[in-house]
């Protein structure tokens, strides 16, 4: 079965069948937030949740008209120029949050096609040292009009930066797919749940890295794994790790992404590196 992978900075990427329609709601948030980030932590559906600790710099600047480049490749090969933009602030779900313009490459599907029509907002927004991303709604057209896809939006905290190397902190979610149509050919399928699992840890901070003979000082790196299953189909068990590097008063300078779909034995690694950027 063919999935759409939404490379995403967490490559936080959401992982949908492509032959349902999604709509993505959080397990009941449970998480005791521990200073040292040892304990399980996450965000609320709509982004909120109790502050973090106390920042130690900007690793994400938010304002209107921030532009970030990227050299972009996938399995090596050379991609166009990836543009993170931010082109708005906005109130999503009672926060005030950063709209990006573009936030993620295009989705994919596990065997290289390409998917138009896709329609999301991405956002972001800082509370305390914690960085939190959002996905909103996502609507896309995968059948001419005949058949679309739908999710519901969700958070999950990418970077908290007052946090010592080997800190660990945990997001779940669950996913819960269904078709829509307007086909009367086409059978009606019964939900699916996807439960998804987010672990990241801080890999290593205060750390030095060169990109396109710029050197960049003072960079957090962050590891995450998403790993998710699918009850109704067992074998189908996928997984991406991912490594983010944040430079101070620069923001994401870096994004190594490498997924494993287990049921179809496709593996890809995608690579972003900062070129120049743009902050106000």
């Amino acid at each position: 079965m063919k999935k759409l992978k939404l490379l995403s900075f967490l490559t936080l990427s959401v992982l949908l069948m492509t032959t349902l329609s999604c709509e993505n709601e959080p397990l009941d948030p449970d998480y005791n937030f521990d200073a040292d980030g040892s304990v399980d932590f996450g965000v609320n559906n709509d982004g909120s949740g109790p502050p973090g600790g106390e920042s130690t710099g900007d690793y994400w600047p938010m304002a209107v008209n921030n532009v970030w480049n990227y050299d972009y490749t996938v399995d090596d090969v050379a991609q166009e120029d990836y543009v993170m933009e931010i082109d708005a602030n906005v109130n999503y779900q009672g926060n005030s949050v950063f709209r990006y313009l573009q936030f993620m490459p295009n989705g994919t599907a596990t065997d290289g096609t390409e998917f138009d029509g896709l329609d999301i907002s991405t956002y972001s927004r800082k509370n305390g040292g914690d960085y939190v991303m959002t996905v909103g709604d996502l609507q896309a057209d995968l059948g001419g009009g005949m058949l679309s896809l739908s999710q519901t939006g969700y958070s999950v905290i990418m970077l908290k930066d007052y946090l010592d190397a080997g800190a660990t902190w945990t997001s779940s979610a669950q996913t819960v797919t269904s078709y829509v149509t307007q086909d009367p050919n086409i059978p009606t399928l019964p939900d699916i749940t996807m439960n998804l699992d987010y672990d990241f840890t801080i890999l290593e901070k205060g750390i030095s890295i060169e990109l396109n003979g710029v050197t960049y000082t003072d960079v957090i790196k962050v590891g995450s794994t998403l790993s998710s299953f699918t009850p109704e189909f067992p074998n189908q068990i996928i997984t991406a790790d991912s490594e983010y590097y944040f430079a101070l008063d620069v923001g994401l300078i870096k994004s190594v992404s490498y997924t494993n779909d287990q049921a179809d034995g496709v593996e890809s690694t995608s690579v972003m590196e900062i070129n120049n950027y743009t902050l106000n």
